[in-house]
């Protein structure tokens, strides 16, 4: 089970999980020459959003119960 919510920001839309004590945004880290970075989820729809997300945290949509926050939303 996994808790989001969906964070706008300008056009695109962040995604954001809820850990133990926050809410994090979900991304990915990329390791390079001059050091690591970390690229946050952004997509222009919730769908698209949702998809990246679950790719960044190695998840498949069905197998896993998405509890979607402020509006209790399961998918």
């Amino acid at each position: 089970m996994i808790k989001i919510r969906f964070v706008k920001q300008g056009d695109y839309w962040l995604v954001e999980r809820k850990t133990w004590f926050k809410w994090k945004y979900v991304g990915h880290w990329q390791s390079g020459y001059a050091g690591d970075a970390f690229f946050e989820v952004s997509e222009c729809s919730k769908e698209v959003a949702l998809e990246s997300a679950l790719k960044a945290l190695k998840l498949r949509k069905d197998t896993t119960t998405i509890i979607e926050y402020p509006t209790i939303k399961i998918y």
